[in-house]
């Protein structure tokens, strides 16, 4: 068996290798304690947010909100905005945005109109269709004796003018 001696070329290039190596070793021991030093910051970034969060949460409780209970009904929500039908519906108001900007122009909306359909729809509420009989042109002139329905004919008429008036294309 025979010992070689490394010439010094072959030296000189085991020592360039040792040289790159013990470079790129520094560069991962620097990565290493940049990773660390995140890694512990991290957990006490994530304690300080935790806390913060807690903190909101109690404060919010001891105002008689339940943060549990809400997460809960906005996940509910949440799922109910994206379903299928609801998406639909929202895609059709789109597409008729233009019709609806219309009909918010129109005064619908008014506090007068607002106030007025409210009280038809609890007129509406009060009726039984079963009790009522079909009156004549003779029982409507006996209804006029009637303060009520005085009124009532009125709001009617009053009607009739305005909506004859907008079939002319004015609405004011």
């Amino acid at each position: 068996m025979t010992d070689s001696v490394p010439s010094a070329t072959q030296a000189g290039d085991v020592l360039a290798a040792l040289a790159r190596i013990e470079g790129k070793l520094e560069r991962i021991e620097s990565a290493v304690e940049r990773a660390e030093a995140l890694a512990a910051a991290s957990h006490e970034m994530a304690a300080t947010v935790t806390d913060t969060i807690d903190g909101i949460i109690d404060r919010l409780g001891q105002h008689g909100i339940d943060v549990d209970a809400r997460g809960h009904i906005v996940a509910k929500v949440a799922e109910r905005l994206t379903s299928p039908a609801a998406l639909a519906v929202v895609s059709e108001f789109l597409d008729n945005v233009d019709k609806i900007q219309h009909l918010l122009d129109s005064g619908v909306f008014s506090h007068g109109a607002v106030d007025m359909v409210g009280r038809a729809a609890c007129a509406i509420g009060k009726l039984d269709p079963a009790r009522t009989t079909p009156v004549g042109p003779f029982g409507a002139l006996r209804a006029m004796r009637d303060p009520d329905s005085k009124r009532a004919l009125g709001v009617l008429v009053e009607f009739a003018r305005a909506f004859g008036s907008g079939q002319k294309g004015t609405c004011s």
